[in-house]
């Protein structure tokens, strides 16, 4: 077992004293550990970026980053709706949750005003408009 690995399962073993040593470090050195840790993100920012959102549609549409490209893939990187590469978005249902597809933030908006008001009143507006 080399070093790496016996420190993980020591950690394991021990996770209490692990995180109050981490604790009563982090106490004890706050100015240099904020100071690497912005430092890092500076120069990594692209790949922190990219790890919080999909740390964020992990948590809220319970999506996998394949599961994430496969539905991109699907919609051919674009809205499905208007074709915009632009701004793109996951389009869910709020009452069940379950994922959709993929929809431009203007094409998603408008989706959720029609589902939350009288869908019935925007299609008789749309027709006079089109008379």
């Amino acid at each position: 077992m080399n070093s790496k690995e016996y420190q993980r399962e020591y950690r394991k073993k021990n996770i209490e004293r692990a995180r109050e040593y981490q604790r009563t470090y982090y106490t004890k050195h706050k100015k240099i550990v904020n100071e690497r840790n912005r430092k890092r993100y500076s120069e990594n920012k692209s790949y922190y970026k990219k790890k919080h959102k999909l740390a964020h549609i992990r948590l809220k549409y319970n999506l996998t980053e394949i599961e994430y490209n496969d539905l991109l893939k699907k919609a051919n990187y674009s809205c499905e709706i208007c074709n915009n590469k632009d701004d793109l978005c996951i389009d869910h249902c709020h009452e069940t949750g379950a994922v959709r597809g993929i929809l431009c933030r203007r094409c998603n908006l408008a989706l959720s005003y029609i589902e939350r008001y009288d869908y019935k009143k925007f299609k008789q507006y749309l027709d006079k408009l089109v008379k």
